[in-house]
């Protein structure tokens, strides 16, 4: 029942250990031996956090009102999972996941391969959130980012959580009581550039992810096409965040232009899914979303996935890539804050320790 990464930064070159995780009714997968429940990611000598992810024992009726998550039988495919990051201050949470959601295995599956879940992202907001800090969740889900971002800006900040899929959120407010947390702020709104009314596409069998637009074919009886209150982030967000995250399936655009007033405010950070075929549905590119945010004095990187200096991109250079990933828009001053130094390394202290290390 427990899981494990091991991520080191250059100076330590380990082979990352094979994880375990063992869901009872899910995944069966083999112990790795004494320490397996170890989890740890450095940055040179420095240990940024460690983390496992257990599975509780099975609460039947743990939701007041299972029938407004999922339609079915009973509570079955719900289990209670403690995630612990394993730092100094003691950051853990507990979520209720649907073990059959296509999202949720996706998120369990990330601690089965040694990583955390969007494993960049994770470290990342390990470093920026501060205690007292306020943190934006857009596209918020069952709540990963909301509940590890209430944990590290403390009871002094405040996380605003934006989901729009009713099912989500339902689930999500009940993640944020079972942690007891009073510093989350749940809008059970799609974010967008107006106040108003939206269509919002919700996947109805095993996938509790959706989007303003429909992915799927026209007439696909596994989407869920619902009518959904939309706000702005301006509306909503009463203080200057350090971060905002935007994960909406290529509606990014329109989300961040109903947070206008915050962008004016000097928002250190803001991450935003790099979701090229959401962005074309709705008209956009990623050329056009980078050209927003640099009008709007934001540069380009991308997150390294040891939690090391992220790397600038210049406008005229395209990100290609073969998946859904992340990416950061930055205020460069801003980055030294969290990463103040950086240390280099030659092509031969390269081989010299690889060497090393397979003798």
């Amino acid at each position: 029942m427990t899981s494990l990464l091991r991520s080191f930064a250059k100076t330590s070159p380990v082979a990352l250990p094979r994880a375990s995780l063992v869901c009872p009714g899910f995944l069966k997968l083999k112990e790795t031996g004494p320490g397996a429940n170890r989890a740890e990611a450095f940055r040179g000598n420095h240990r940024l956090m460690s983390g496992r992810i257990l599975s509780l024992p099975r609460r039947e009726g743990a939701l007041s009102n299972p029938a407004c998550i999922w339609q079915g039988p009973g509570m079955s495919r719900y289990r209670t999972f403690r995630i612990d990051f394993g730092r100094d201050d003691n950051i853990n949470f507990h979520m209720h996941l649907d073990v059959d959601d296509l999202a949720h295995r996706h998120l369990i599956s990330h601690f089965s391969i040694d990583l955390f879940y969007e494993h960049e992202l994770t470290l990342f907001l390990g470093l920026a959130l501060r205690r007292g800090d306020c943190f934006v969740d857009v596209g918020a889900n069952a709540g990963y980012f909301s509940l590890f971002a209430s944990r590290l800006v403390g009871p002094q900040g405040i996380v605003h959580a934006v989901e729009a899929n009713p099912r989500n959120a339902a689930l999500l407010a009940h993640n944020i009581k079972l942690n007891g947390l009073e510093n989350v702020r749940l809008t059970e709104k799609a974010a967008s550039d107006a106040e108003g009314v939206i269509e919002f596409a919700a996947f109805a069998s095993g996938d509790s992810n959706g989007a303003i637009w429909n992915p799927r074919n026209e007439g696909d009886a596994a989407v869920e096409k619902l009518t959904v209150a939309a706000t702005r982030l301006d509306a909503i967000v009463d203080r200057v965040p350090r971060v905002i995250k935007i994960d909406t399936e290529g509606a990014e655009p329109k989300v961040l232009a109903g947070a206008e007033r915050l962008l004016s405010q000097g928002v250190p950070f803001i991450v935003a899914e790099l979701n090229i075929g959401g962005l074309l549905a709705f008209g956009s590119s990623p050329r056009e979303l980078r050209g927003f945010m640099r009008s709007r004095g934001y540069e380009t990187f991308i997150f390294s996935p040891r939690g090391e200096l992220p790397t600038y991109v210049p406008p005229g250079t395209e990100i290609r890539t073969a998946y859904v990933t992340n990416i950061l828009f930055a205020r460069p001053d801003a980055l030294s804050e969290c990463w103040p130094t950086v240390t280099t390394e030659s092509a031969v202290e390269i081989k010299e320790r690889e060497n090393a290390a397979r003798s």
